[in-house]
């Protein structure tokens, strides 16, 4: 968004500074007479509403045979009616800029605040890692864009503005209703008062005082190459320390997944060395049991290794279940 030009106030009545010739350069023009901002006619008007204002009406026409006079009733006109329209034009825009600064800082705010918390709630580490880059590369680019602009300082010192030259604009008309502004005993030839042309230049300075330090205001929300690239710098280093944590993450994960690999890989072949041993031993004790019932041994002696060969059998079945159950769990894993 273009942000409005600041108040150019007119700095002189047309044709009072001109050269010793009587002719005026273009570059005198564009200084001292430029209406572009300011036009020194309506200024004189807005200065005559003054006058009648505080009931010095009958004299307007009188007073503005004095060039200072109508001069300093311009310089008014300029100071305060004129740069209070500038900034009541002005201020929505500013108000526009500002509701869509903060409506897409909320947008992007509440949307990476929401993700991430939805995500440590998973408690997914390396996830929650990665997002933690995301949402500081977000950041990142609103403090960019807030090191740009600053809508919000730009609208307070507009409005701040405004209401001073409001205040001292109706104050000095009150002060000044009902008082004569001519010289006494200049009815004839009506001159005006030396201490309303004081009060006056005094208002016109201190109207210039509230706009300077409304510019000052305004231009101190420009921020340089150097402080913007400072801003980045430190928004680059916000995600450089975030990867920093995602790559720690990803190294603890790739730890933790190598030790449980090895772990269960141990397992299982623990587990298929011991079903190997209970069908080693469950075979050597039914070619006993054979070799015994071959040669009519002893029914006890059989009976006896009957029950080895079944405690053989169960410890078989058992070893068998828990390899299934490991390898299952390995596979389960490794997905």
């Amino acid at each position: 968004m273009t942000a409005p030009a600041m108040p150019v106030p007119l700095t002189s009545a047309a044709g009072a500074d001109r050269s010793r010739t009587g002719t005026t350069s273009a570059m005198e023009q564009v200084v001292w007479d430029d209406p572009s901002r300011r036009q020194r006619a309506e200024a004189v008007e807005l200065g005559r509403v003054l006058l009648r204002r505080i009931g010095a009406e009958g004299f307007i026409v009188a007073l503005e045979t004095d060039e200072r006079f109508k001069r300093a009733i311009a310089l008014w006109g300029i100071e305060f009616p004129l740069n209070i329209r500038w900034y009541t034009t002005a201020i929505p825009a500013q108000e526009r800029a500002l509701r869509w600064s903060r409506r897409i800082s909320l947008a992007l705010g509440v949307v990476t605040l929401a993700g991430t918390t939805a995500l440590v709630f998973l408690n997914q580490a390396v996830t929650t890692a990665q997002v933690g880059v995301l949402a500081a590369g977000i950041f990142g680019v609103m403090q960019i864009l807030a090191a740009g602009s600053d809508p919000k300082s730009r609208l307070g010192g507009f409005r701040k503005a405004r209401a001073d030259l409001k205040e001292a604009m109706f104050t000095f008309q009150e002060n000044w209703r009902g008082r004569s502004i001519i010289l006494a005993g200049s009815e004839a030839k009506p001159e005006p008062e030396p201490e309303f042309m004081t009060a006056l230049y005094q208002e016109i300075r201190s109207g210039r005082k509230i706009a300077r330090e409304e510019r000052d205001t305004y231009f101190a929300t420009f921020k340089s190459a150097t402080e913007i690239l400072g801003v980045a710098n430190t928004a680059i280093e916000a995600v450089r320390g975030r990867r920093a944590e995602v790559s720690g993450a990803l190294k603890e994960a790739s730890a933790a997944e190598t030790t449980h690999a090895a772990a269960m890989a141990a397992r299982i072949q623990d587990l298929r060395n011991k079903l190997a041993d209970a069908i080693a031993l469950k075979d050597a004790l039914q070619d006993k049991k054979r070799r015994l019932e071959e040669a009519n041994a002893d029914p006890k002696v059989i009976g006896e290794v009957q029950t080895k060969i079944d405690d053989a059998e169960t410890d078989r079945f058992r070893t068998q279940r828990s390899l299934d159950l490991a390898v299952k769990s390995d596979v389960a894993h490794s997905i």
